[in-house]
């Protein structure tokens, strides 16, 4: 946990928490190297998104709630640190890696979006999210 506090302090952003598949038994705990293999996106109108979640708890629950709806088990929340997600998103466009195809990122989402077809879901572009995790704002962009 000291780590982690260090880590939040030193850059100014705490983690996030996305859903990946264990592939092993629920509780086990996610080895890192092994833990973006499998990603939890969700799709809407042919949209892939990114659910990201501000806790622990919220990721949780959301992942318990998906397994629940689809009968598919061995998903959980793993901690995500903003470079980790630079790396991930940076690659979506290739059409390589966990989150190939990703274009958007969504913020705790409502559980309701499991079943709505992402319906419910406020919306960020991929890029605008990775400008705010390089801290590149509307300045920067205009300075171009």
């Amino acid at each position: 946990m000291e780590t982690s506090t260090r880590t939040q302090k030193s850059t100014g952003r705490p983690p996030y928490w996305v859903i990946t598949h264990s592939g092993g038994p629920p509780g086990r705990r996610r080895r890192r190297e092994a833990a973006y293999r499998d990603i939890l996106t969700l799709e809407t109108a042919g949209n892939k998104i990114l659910p990201l979640f501000g806790s622990e708890t919220a990721a949780s629950e959301f992942a318990g709630l998906y397994e629940a709806q689809t009968g598919m088990s061995g998903w959980g929340a793993t901690q995500a640190w903003s470079g980790e997600l630079l790396m991930l998103l940076s690659a979506s466009g290739s059409g390589v890696g966990a989150c190939s195809g990703v274009g958007a990122v969504t913020f705790d989402p409502p559980v309701e979006a499991i079943e709505d077809d992402g319906r419910s879901l406020k919306l960020l572009g991929v890029r605008c999210f990775m400008d705010q995790l390089l801290g590149r704002g509307d300045r920067w962009w205009r300075s171009r």
